[in-house]
């Protein structure tokens, strides 16, 4: 028989005591399977032939044993089986043996073959708790609950004396929905060990499940009676108050919480929601702005806070509050990127573009790798139309972020703005190169290349990039527009130019620039009255002199020489025409300066 053996089961190791053990005689022994070898006692007497094959015979079972351990730790189940099955046949009453045996099919997820040895095991040692928990296991993964019930109560009741197994009997009677069944065994354990956090959580759940709001609240008041230095137990108890609209109950909570312990921000917060609760705002804001200006209550916390607070923003009321108490954190901790970052965030949701900027600029200071803060800058740069910052920061983008394709568009837009063509054309290059596969992107950058091409006097290679951005986009309108414009200043290609603004102008037909481009390619190919009664739906509402010049000159054209006069003078009252100078000659000398 086997004397003392070492078992595993799942990650977990510990000693199992056979059902039986006897006293076995010394053998010569190799490290391997035992032979047939001469036997002796203890006093070194030769045994008889009968002595001797008993000893044999318990020397290969323990071997096999052994064997069977050193199989299951290397996960080859099937094999330790069969080397258990092995042993089991000189050992049928070895509780190990039928536990081993038991493990091996569980593994082996044969679960109903699994029961019977396992039940054999606990039969020949009842005393032994790991039995009982294997069984349990059993009839759990065979969703068998009942069993697994009445397994875990014979555990309880015969050897167990730890918590854990109450616990698992009452989630075995969760999972029958058996709730009153669960709160009476987590009593049981509570009787027994004491008040403890974790069966209180459960009953708390139990209870919050059957929408049994009175004992929830009561089960957690009876941690703050037991524990009453314990601040978790009461901010526990608070936010159950709250989630379940006890504002009330809350507010004198956490008012006596706070006399307590004066200095946790935390309880200022949950007072805040309190507030909010009750429609308090005025308390509301007051009670965040004392929990964000104490120092107990963490930075994270604060910053966490103000992430959901953003996604929150319905009236300016709240934008307002949001951005004032962001600006307070900013300035607690004026070294902290991502509170710079949030407080850019809220002036955004203020409209306050400039100031958002610079609060994301001070954002950098502290974190210069945040692609996102760095994307939001040159956009608002651009939007500003702030073009000198914009070259800046592209500049730095650039050197930052070097194979990204949008912020090379947008140092090669801020250069071709600034008149600085040849730069403009490099840095659109580079974007080219690092587009991927955005469409969008390439059409814009596509787009600017032949812009830039065209002020370079680069004709063939300013075609060549709107005719590539119309590939991808044909109705892109900036393409169509500079396209045909371009054209017509050259005065070539017009009749491409006259399809590109008359599918201009039939995509946005009230649109006054487009309609311009529209009518001066008209202008340049001749067909004077086509321009002028194209111009004439738009001139009447705009205020754009390089139109009223534009319809001036048509005028001249069909011989309204004095109606050309009104037009021109007009525009001249209106300034910013590109060629004032031109356009004052045309009035001067009451003729087409071309």
């Amino acid at each position: 028989m086997l004397a003392t053996l070492k078992n595993h089961w799942y990650s977990v190791a510990f000693l199992v005591a056979s059902a039986s053990t006897v006293a076995m005689p010394s053998y010569a022994q190799e490290k391997d399977k035992p032979k047939n070898e001469v036997i002796f006692d203890q006093n070194h007497n030769v045994l008889d032939e009968q002595d001797k094959q008993k000893g044999i015979k318990a020397s290969e079972n323990e071997w096999l044993f052994t064997e069977g351990v050193k199989l299951y730790i290397l996960e080859e189940y099937q094999k330790a089986l069969e080397t258990f099955e092995k042993c089991k046949a000189d050992n049928k009453d070895n509780a190990a043996i039928h536990f081993k045996i038991a493990e091996c099919l569980v593994r082996l997820e044969k679960y109903d073959q699994a029961v019977a040895p396992a039940e054999k095991a606990i039969a020949l040692a009842p005393q032994n708790q790991f039995y009982y928990w294997l069984l349990a296991e059993i009839f759990k993964a065979k969703d068998d609950y009942k069993a697994a019930i009445k397994t875990y109560k014979q555990l309880i009741a015969t050897v167990s004396t730890q918590e854990n197994y109450y616990f698992e009997l009452a989630n075995t009677y969760l999972f029958l929905s058996k709730y009153d069944e669960a709160i009476d065994v987590y009593n049981e354990a509570e009787k027994k060990f004491g008040l403890n956090e974790s069966t209180v959580a459960q009953k708390q759940k139990i209870y919050l499940a059957q929408n049994d709001i009175k004992n929830a609240i009561a089960e957690g008041q009876k941690l703050i009676n037991a524990f009453p230095e314990e601040q978790d137990y009461w901010l526990a108890q608070a936010e159950m108050l709250i989630d379940n609209s006890k504002f009330d109950e809350g507010e004198k909570l956490l008012t006596t919480f706070i006399k307590k312990f004066p200095e946790d921000g935390h309880a200022l917060l949950l007072l805040s929601e309190v507030y909010a609760g009750k429609g308090d705002l005025a308390k509301q804001k007051e009670a965040l702005y004392q929990a964000f200006g104490n120092s107990q209550l963490s930075l994270d916390r604060k910053l966490s806070i103000l992430s959901n607070y953003y996604k929150n923003l319905q009236t300016q009321e709240v934008r307002q509050t949001g951005l004032e108490l962001a600006e307070l954190v900013r300035k607690t901790h004026p070294e902290n990127a991502k509170a710079h970052q949030l407080c850019g965030d809220f002036l955004i949701a203020n409209n306050r573009k400039k100031d958002a900027r610079d609060a994301y600029l001070q954002s950098l200071k502290y974190g210069k790798d945040n692609y996102k803060i760095w994307e939001r800058i040159i956009l608002f740069d651009h939007d500003l139309a702030d073009y000198d910052q914009m070259l800046v920061h592209t500049t730095e983008a650039v050197e930052l972020f070097p194979n990204q394709g949008l912020f090379w568009f947008y140092h090669g837009t801020a250069h071709l703005i600034k008149q600085n063509y040849e730069e403009g054309t490099a840095a659109l290059e580079q974007a080219k190169l690092f587009a991927g596969n955005n469409p969008e992107l390439q059409v814009q950058i596509f787009s600017k290349l032949g812009d830039a091409y065209n002020a370079l006097k680069d004709y063939s290679k300013s075609d060549k990039y709107y005719d590539k951005a119309l590939e991808l986009k044909p109705n892109d309108v900036f393409v169509l527009n500079n396209y045909s414009y371009y054209l017509s200043l050259r005065k070539t290609k017009l009749d491409v130019a006259k399809k590109m603004s008359a599918k201009l102008v039939e995509i946005e037909p009230n649109n006054s620039t487009y309609v311009d481009t529209y009518a001066w390619v008209l202008y340049t190919a001749g067909e004077y009255e086509k321009a002028k009664v194209a111009l004439e739906k738009v001139v009447a509402n705009t205020q754009n002199a390089t139109i009223i010049e534009h319809y001036g000159d048509v005028l001249f054209k069909v011989g309204k020489t004095e109606e050309a006069l009104v037009q021109w003078k007009k525009a001249q009252s209106i300034g910013n025409t590109e060629e004032p100078d031109k356009l004052g000659r045309k009035i001067t000398e009451k003729r087409l300066i071309e």
